[in-house]
């Protein structure tokens, strides 16, 4: 995997979204979610980019696959998923809460993720070898979490409850609460999303030793998701392969 290609050709495609961000007109998808120029322009980018330099790779990108349906896909597949842009109503808005997420996936497994927020210029991603970095810095394995922030989705009033008593904080970026979690800046966190607002995400707080369960406490299987795309699933990012207590302390209304 040509890691710093692939970093490269991701700025790129942020750098062209940033000259949209706050400034353009967006239309609503099925799902009754922003979708924008941008969104369209930076897939249709990185899928060029991507089928000229792996001929043999398969592509699923957030916008083709909400218009397309399910794609047909091999185990010994290797496959981009791309959100093209993550946080949309915050780009929409004109904020910095917001970025470019990239995964490859090799038999239904995340193997590799990046993750671009052009506005403050961070770059979070993961290699081949299990490592994440944060701007070059390489982010250690989460033995000791330090932080009592957990991240919530902007909805999470409507749906759930919590007498968790650490702070909440909502980013506006689902990619961007599993980075920050990675990145020790965070406890857990409650996200809800697509397969591809997860892929990279989940690549990069694996190699940092966390993982993603259900609402039931039970093992989220990425395998299982890919079989359907489309659906939304609901899930605690948790920095450990242990269950914290306090995720207890988050129930649906």
């Amino acid at each position: 995997m040509q890691v710093e290609l692939v970093k490269s050709i991701v700025r790129e495609a942020g750098r062209t979204a940033l000259s949209y961000a706050g400034k353009f007109s967006h239309n609503l998808k099925e799902d009754s979610s922003p979708v924008t120029e941008a969104d369209l322009l930076v897939q249709d980018f990185l899928h060029k980019r991507f089928k000229s330099l792996f001929p043999d790779y398969k592509f699923l990108g957030e916008e083709t696959a909400a218009s397309s349906g399910q794609s047909s896909f091999e185990e010994n597949d290797y496959i981009w998923v791309v959100d093209p842009i993550d946080g949309t109503d915050g780009f929409r808005e004109g904020l910095s809460s917001w970025g470019i997420s990239v995964a490859l996936v090799h038999r239904f497994r995340p193997v590799f993720g990046v993750f671009y927020m052009p506005a403050t210029d961070t770059l979070f991603w993961s290699d081949t070898d299990s490592n994440a970095y944060e701007n070059g810095k390489v982010l250690p394995h989460l033995n000791v979490v330090s932080s009592t922030s957990f991240y919530i989705p902007s909805d999470f009033h409507l749906e759930f409850k919590t007498d968790y008593h650490g702070k909440l904080r909502c980013i506006g970026s689902t990619v961007a609460h599993m980075c920050y979690l990675a990145r020790n800046a965070g406890c857990g966190a409650l996200i809800r999303g697509f397969l591809w607002d997860i892929a990279a995400g989940l690549a990069i707080l694996e190699s940092v030793g966390g993982r993603l369960i259900g609402l039931n406490q039970q093992p989220y299987s990425f395998r299982d998701h890919f079989a359907h795309p489309q659906k939304s699933v609901c899930l605690f990012a948790i920095p450990s392969q242990e269950i914290p207590a306090y995720i207890r302390q988050f129930t649906i209304k």
